[in-house]
C-alpha cells in the first residue's frame, strides 16, 4: 500500500466515492493527477485494501445499484433454487 494517511484509509470504509475523490484531490491537486492515476489509487490502494463484497455492499447506495444491475440473475438463480 502506498503511503496514504491511515486516518484517511479508515474513513474510506464508510465514505462515498465523491468523499474519497474530494480527499484524494486535496492530497493530489487536480492539475497534477490524471484520471488514470486517480482510478489506480482508488482501485489498488483504497478498494483493494478492503475489497470484500460485504464491505462494499454496506456503502450507502451500492446495494440499490447492484440489486438493480443483477436483478435478472438473482431472480433466475432463485427460481432455480425453488425447482430443486
Amino acid at each position: 500500500m502506498r503511503n496514504i494517511d491511515k486516518k484517511l484509509m479508515d474513513r474510506y470504509f464508510n465514505a462515498t466515492a465523491l468523499q474519497i475523490e474530494d480527499d484524494l484531490r486535496e492530497i493530489y491537486p487536480e492539475d497534477k493527477i490524471t484520471t488514470e492515476d486517480f482510478d489506480r489509487i482508488l482501485i489498488e490502494d483504497i478498494l483493494g485494501h478492503k475489497c470484500k463484497a460485504v464491505d462494499l455492499i454496506s456503502i450507502p447506495g451500492i446495494y440499490e445499484i447492484l440489486s438493480e444491475h443483477f436483478n435478472n440473475e438473482v431472480i433466475e438463480l432463485w427460481e432455480s433454487e425453488q425447482r430443486t
